[in-house]
């Protein structure tokens, strides 16, 4: 929670996605490294990937225009279509 809030502070005006998807509403979230979202903050709604708002993290379809939260921790990246920039 405590990460969350300190996100929320600085995101701003837009959304981001945060790198969390899944299959399906059945199927538990997964970050981009493949290991399981433990769950401690809920995700509002039924879609497949995960962003960042005003009032916590919700789902959409990947198709919405929204810029991302990128990093690249150990082996991974993460590929965003909009970087993330500060103003």
């Amino acid at each position: 929670m405590e990460e969350l809030n300190f996100l929320k502070r600085y995101k701003g005006n837009f959304d981001y996605w945060i790198g969390l998807r899944r299959n399906s509403p059945e199927h538990p979230w997964r970050w981009t490294d493949n290991t399981e979202y433990n769950s401690l903050v809920p995700i509002r709604g039924v879609e497949e990937h995960a962003y960042l708002n005003n009032n916590g993290i919700s789902s959409a379809r990947v198709y919405a225009d929204r810029r991302c939260i990128c990093s690249k921790p150990n082996s991974y990246t993460l590929q965003c279509r909009i970087p993330f920039s500060s103003f």
